[in-house]
């Protein structure tokens, strides 16, 4: 059965370092497999499903970036595995992976000051998360509302001029 591609994340890292590799991390609350990622160019315009405008705020205009995910296939120790990389410029915004596996965090890595990223894929079901140290008292803390998790399930149209 075909899996429903829907959203999983969207955001902007900003960064004050320039010349040097830049690494975010993205937690999900689930496990995922995450099937791409999406670069969104200074000033593009998304409409979001469920109503509102975010802009783009990528910068600068190009550089090279990689994807690495946990591999929660190896329940003994954290696994990180390159799974895509992309030459970005503002018409080249689409970094698709090679491999989906089940991960519960994605760490992307480049030479931006400002990248805006839209992640998507789609949700494990019946599959063991590993457990780590004090997970449950963050994961409590970093509860989202009802509306929230609403917001980052709906998909989004990117228009670029």
């Amino acid at each position: 059965m075909a899996q429903i591609l829907k959203l999983l994340f969207f955001d902007t890292f900003s960064h004050n370092t320039s010349g040097v590799p830049n690494l975010d991390l993205i937690q999900f609350n689930e496990v995922v497999a995450v099937q791409e990622v999406r670069v969104v160019p200074l000033g593009a315009k998304l409409e979001m499903n469920l109503g509102g405008t975010r802009l783009g705020a990528t910068n600068p205009v190009s550089f090279y970036i990689e994807a690495y995910v946990n591999n929660c296939t190896n329940n003994s120790q954290a696994t990180f595995q390159r799974v895509a990389s992309l030459d970005y410029h503002e018409r080249n915004i689409q970094m698709v992976f090679e491999s989906q596996c089940p991960t519960d965090c994605l760490i992307i890595k480049g030479n931006y000051s400002t990248v805006s990223l839209a992640v998507y894929g789609y949700v494990i079901k019946n599959v063991s998360q590993p457990q780590h140290p004090n997970q449950q008292q963050q994961s409590s803390q970093l509860q989202k509302s009802p509306e929230e998790n609403n917001q980052l399930k709906s998909s989004f149209c990117l228009c670029v001029n």
